[in-house]
C-alpha cells in the first residue's frame, strides 16, 4: 500500500494513533502540555480548544467533540457575561 507524502490524515490517524478518537485525545493532550509549558492564560487555551474543535468537527470527528466545543463556548460566554456585568 502506497501512502502519498501529504496524506496527513492517513499517516497520523491510521498509522500513528490507530483511530480518530485516540488521535483527538493525543492532540488535546499535546495542546494542554504546550499551554502549560508556555504558561498560556486559561482564556487563550479555551479559545484554542474551541477553534481546534471546530476544525475537527469539519473532519467528521465524533460527536463528543461537539459537546466539548459547546462547553468551551458556554465558558467563554459566561466569562464575557461576568466581565460585562461587573461594569
Amino acid at each position: 500500500m502506497v501512502v502519498k507524502p501529504l496524506d496527513l490524515e492517513t499517516i497520523f490517524v491510521q498509522y500513528f494513533a490507530g483511530s480518530m478518537e485516540i488521535f483527538i485525545g493525543l492532540t488535546f493532550v499535546l495542546v494542554l502540555y504546550l499551554s502549560a509549558k508556555y504558561r498560556m492564560p486559561n482564556s487563550a487555551l479555551i479559545i484554542m480548544i474551541a477553534f481546534y474543535s471546530m476544525l475537527l468537527i469539519g473532519l467528521k470527528a465524533p460527536t463528543g467533540l461537539a459537546i466539548a466545543l459547546l462547553i468551551c463556548i458556554f465558558i467563554g460566554v459566561g466569562w464575557l457575561g461576568a466581565k460585562l456585568w461587573k461594569y
